[in-house]
């Protein structure tokens, strides 16, 4: 599962340098990191700064180190229809026997962390879900019809979620609908919400959050039955526009606290409370106008 999701990163053009001491409201962040301790912002023009989760203060920080990963070449095709899958440290791999021949290189295999169930998705349209003790394909599910045009029905991503599994499906250049299946029948339980991008957070009390394409809010579902909760949203006094910068979600481990920033200077950290429901917002040393 992924605590840390960078949304979009869009370098803020003709910045001005700013005083040491505080930041443009327009300053747009283009590197981010997250951790239990502190979210890092990295702004084009006024260097980076953290956010102390404990102490809800902002500080300088020093600049984070380069980014050295190298893109994934894209496998070629092959003609195989045993597909390995693994425990999560390499070992235990088990084949799978995918309908047809052709399989590809850019397969998605996902597991429920029991491995009671594996879904595997990239070949045509479907996914495949399977039993993972008996490796025997249990249902396919096929895409829906989407009002996305021309691309639509294409299935691009999914995540199991509780047990069951959630599945995205393109309603959008860069956006997908998500809806909700059962993990052990492939019934659809729920349609979560079109305009997703990104992968869910699971939050607590096995609730999981997903992010809107637009940035201004998180949609939250039950991950058991789909049921919508109270959105987390982005809004309020200097949130400003939601493309700029490098946005970051990050649910700290011990599951209190989520937080969200869209990576502007302006719009700050956002600070939820998983238990109480309720958030703060904290902005950064801006200067004055």
């Amino acid at each position: 599962m992924k605590a840390f999701i960078a949304v979009c990163v869009l370098a803020c053009a003709g910045a001005v340098a700013h005083a040491a001491d505080c930041l443009g409201r327009d300053d747009s962040a283009s590197r981010t990191e997250a951790t239990d301790k502190a979210i890092v912002l990295c702004f084009d023009a006024g260097g980076c700064w953290a956010f102390d989760i404990a102490a809800r203060q902002w500080a300088h920080h020093a600049p984070l180190p380069a980014d050295t990963s190298q893109p994934v070449k894209a496998a070629e095709p092959r003609t195989t229809a045993n597909i390995h899958v693994c425990a999560p440290d390499g070992t235990d791999c088990r084949d799978i026997d995918l309908p047809g021949a052709w399989t590809f290189g850019n397969l998605e295999t996902l597991q429920t962390p029991d491995r009671a169930r594996v879904a595997i998705l990239g070949q045509g349209s479907s996914v495949y879900v399977y039993d993972g003790a008996t490796r025997r394909l249990v249902v396919t599910i096929p895409p829906w019809k989407s009002k996305y045009d021309p691309d639509g029905n294409v299935i691009r991503g999914g995540a199991f979620v509780d047990g069951n599994l959630a599945i995205y499906e393109a309603s959008s250049p860069v956006s997908d609908e998500v809806r909700l299946f059962d993990g052990a029948t492939g019934k659809q339980l729920a349609i979560i919400a079109p305009a997703i991008i990104g992968d869910p957070i699971e939050l607590a009390g096995g609730d999981w959050a997903f992010p809107r394409e637009d940035g201004d809010a998180f949609i939250v579902a039950s991950g058991k039955t789909g049921k919508l909760r109270a959105p987390i949203s982005l809004r309020g006094p200097g949130v400003t526009d939601s493309t700029r910068g490098s946005s970051v979600s990050f649910r700290t481990t011990d599951k209190q606290l989520f937080l969200t920033a869209r990576g502007d200077a302006a719009s700050g950290i956002v600070a939820y409370d998983l238990v109480t429901k309720q958030q703060s917002r904290y902005l950064p040393p801006l200067c004055a106008k």
